[in-house]
């Protein structure tokens, strides 16, 4: 990159020997120093904003200070709170790297800075105080050490040298704390840049990942044999961790499984991931006789361990109905047991085990229920039941069966809306949770 080109600054007053400089009518020396001090200042804020580097705009942010107030070198020192340490990072000349004393400071040490982050700007002159002298560059009699602040705190210190230098005006120290308030502004607008950037980028990447585990927010609809189902998935953030999956399997069955990943957003949705291809992985390799309800889940549950961390779980319900003989058998990892709603009653389904993913010595038992004719079964996530505003109960299982009474049909379609606007009214509006829900209607048995 180019280096940056320097706004044009108007020259310093002639100094008399006495470090003043000359006026040829009373007061006028004054009134061109405020008028350079604001044309400078105008030019400072307008060069920062066109500057796309931030070691170049400070280092013209330098510059300048030189230029008004006569010292011979400026530096930056910039705070490292972890390591509680400043180091020079910006110089000018670039000489003063070479020449500057102790360019790395530790902030307990580092006396004149402490005191200028905690109280303002610091003078330094040898002949008033020789303790300095360790702190002066070698052809320096006196400097500034100028703290450097932002929004959320202390971000570095600018020292200022020069030799024999006399004390700064009112006018050329408010030019100074102006310089060094840009220099905070200059930092904390690069860090936020880096930080938008970087969240672009993260947001670019789960966007991506959402398409490859797509997310399906709109109602699905499925007619497999001896049933009709329908479904709808929401992610509270890019990726889901809720599962739900209606499978025909080659012998007329159909495998359904809801399952729901601890945590939210993308660690949420790898492990839904692992769990979605484990999945397909059994249904293209077993035979389907051999496969049942607590063997699937079984082997989910292995699958879910080895590639999880120890805080990591799932919980499920796999179920797998025949069209052929009316029966549907389940196993219930951990989740909320699904409903069964049949001729105005609702049967709770049982649970079986622990969640997936604790151990993988786990062996999971099912159950079985003969399904009639009419029967629906209701299955859903927590983002459903614990749904809740401020200040109300949650949703709960009460809240998904007055919702299916209330809609007064046995359509799964229907079922799955009238529940989902309900919770959604009971939070107020907003959904803060991965949310699934999943109906399905039974015919006769085939």
């Amino acid at each position: 990159m180019a280096s940056p080109r320097l706004p044009t600054v108007p020259p310093r007053a002639p100094q008399r020997r006495d470090g003043r400089a000359n006026s040829e009518s009373g007061g006028g020396d004054s009134r061109d120093c405020n008028a350079r001090i604001i044309e400078t200042l105008l030019r400072l804020n307008e060069t920062a904003g066109r500057s796309d580097d931030v070691g170049s705009s400070i280092t013209e942010q330098l510059r300048l200070l030189l230029s008004l107030t006569g010292f011979d070198a400026a530096g930056f020192w910039l705070l490292d709170v972890e390591e509680q340490s400043l180091r020079l990072r910006i110089a000018e000349p670039q000489g003063l790297f070479e020449t500057v004393p102790q360019p790395v400071r530790r902030v307990t040490e580092a006396t004149y800075d402490s005191s200028a982050l905690l109280n303002g700007i610091v003078s330094l002159n040898d002949a008033a105080d020789q303790s300095c002298v360790s702190w002066l560059t070698p052809n320096s009699e006196a400097a500034l050490c100028i703290p450097v602040t932002g929004r959320r705190g202390p971000l570095g210190t600018v020292w200022a040298f020069g030799s024999s230098r006399p004390p700064c005006s009112i006018p050329e120290m408010r030019t100074i704390r102006a310089i060094a308030n840009q220099i905070g502004l200059t930092l904390e607008r690069t860090a936020v840049d880096v930080e938008s950037e970087s969240n672009r980028v993260s947001r670019k990447d789960l966007e991506s990942a959402a398409t490859v585990e797509p997310v399906q927010n709109e109602l699905q609809s499925f007619s497999l044999a001896g049933l009709r189902a329908a479904s709808r998935t929401s992610a509270a953030r890019y990726l889901s961790g809720d599962l739900c999956e209606v499978l025909s399997l080659s012998d007329r069955r159909t495998l359904f499984i809801i399952a729901d990943a601890c945590g939210h957003g993308a660690t949420a949705g790898m492990v839904r991931a692992a769990l979605r291809g484990a999945l397909y992985a059994a249904i293209d390799t077993a035979a389907d006789r051999m496969m049942s309800a607590s063997t699937i889940t079984d082997l989910l549950n292995r699958v879910v361990h080895g590639v999880t961390q120890p805080h990591q779980f799932i919980t499920a319900v796999v179920g797998i109905f025949d069209p052929e003989t009316g029966r549907l058998q389940y196993t219930n990892a951990g989740h909320p047991p699904p409903l069964l709603f049949r001729s105005g009653k609702l049967i709770p389904f049982e649970s079986h085990g622990l969640v997936l993913g604790l151990t993988d010595s786990m062996a999971y038992a099912s159950d079985e229920i003969d399904i009639q004719a009419g029967d629906v079964i209701a299955a859903f996530t927590d983002g459903i039941t614990e749904a809740a505003s401020d200040g109300s109960p949650m949703f709960g299982v009460a809240g998904i069966s007055k919702a299916i009474i209330d809609c007064g049909s046995s359509e799964p379609e229907s079922i799955v809306k009238a529940v989902w606007d309900a919770s959604i009214r009971h939070q107020g509006g907003a959904i803060d949770d991965d949310c699934t829900m999943l109906a399905m209607r039974f015919n006769a048995s085939e």
